[in-house]
C-alpha cells in the first residue's frame, strides 16, 4: 500500500522571500507521518522533514499543535503564517 495523505495545510507568510510551509499527516504501512515542507519561492530551497508516530491520534496531536504554533498571531518571531484559503481546516 502506497503512502496515503490524510489532512494537508498550505501556509503563507507575508515576508520578502514569499515563505510558505506544507504540513500534511499521511499514513502508510505500519506508521502514520507528519510531513513538513518549508522554504521561500525567492531565494531558498525547501526543506523537508518528516516525523513517523505510531498511531493516528499521536499523529494528529502533532499535526494540529503544529499547524496552531505557525499560525499563532501572538507568535515571538515576525513570521506568522495564515492558512491559505483553499486549506481551511479545524483547529481543534
Amino acid at each position: 500500500m502506497a503512502r496515503r495523505t490524510l489532512k494537508k495545510a498550505s501556509l503563507g507568510a507575508v515576508s520578502k522571500k514569499m515563505a510558505f510551509y506544507h504540513l500534511f499527516l499521511e499514513e502508510e504501512p505500519g506508521c502514520f507521518i507528519v510531513r513538513k515542507e518549508s522554504g521561500a519561492l525567492y531565494g531558498a530551497a525547501t526543506n523537508v522533514r518528516e516525523r513517523p508516530l505510531p498511531n493516528y491520534p499521536a499523529a494528529e496531536k502533532l499535526y494540529l499543535r503544529k499547524l496552531r504554533e505557525k499560525t499563532n498571531p501572538a507568535r515571538k518571531t515576525k513570521r506568522v503564517y495564515r492558512i491559505k484559503p483553499e486549506n481551511q481546516l479545524p483547529l481543534f
